[in-house]
């Protein structure tokens, strides 16, 4: 019967997760700034991404905001935070790309979760790591 309640209470979570649309993190800032940036929400468009630049002569500012990803870069960004929740080992954070914005080289980072756009990219999507978490108790105790 646990097992029953476990399994609802998370679709529950995740189906409700997305009602409000996704939140970000938006402006520019440095990294002890973010708790002091303001947050929005993203138009409740099934393919927004919180997203982050930095880099590129910026200094130590980074730049954050909503970004509209096609459906295939969406489903990429969540099956690259899949693998990470996983545990796979990977050289560089799979979800930021380097690329030229103005005229600089900088990176991008992108992520599916609310407020995930912070400074530390070591874990970026708390829904995916939650979800990794909760499969792994299933696991133990059924």
């Amino acid at each position: 019967m646990f097992k029953v309640y476990f399994i609802v209470f998370c679709g529950l979570f995740f189906l409700l997760k997305d009602v409000g649309g996704l939140i970000c993190y938006v402006g520019l800032g440095n990294t002890s700034q973010r708790d002091d940036q303001p947050t929005y929400v993203c138009k409740q468009d099934k393919h927004h991404v919180c997203s982050k630049m930095y880099g590129g002569g910026m200094g130590d500012q980074i730049k954050r905001y909503c970004e509209l990803l096609s459906p295939e870069d969406y489903i990429k960004v969540q099956d690259n935070e899949a693998r990470l929740a996983e545990g796979e080992q990977m050289e560089t954070h799979p979800n930021c790309i380097k690329t030229v914005d103005s005229g600089r080289d900088v990176y991008i980072c992108r992520c599916s979760s609310d407020k995930c756009n912070h400074g530390n990219t070591n874990f970026q999507n708390i829904s995916t790591f939650i979800l990794f978490i909760a499969l792994n108790i299933n696991k133990f105790l059924f």
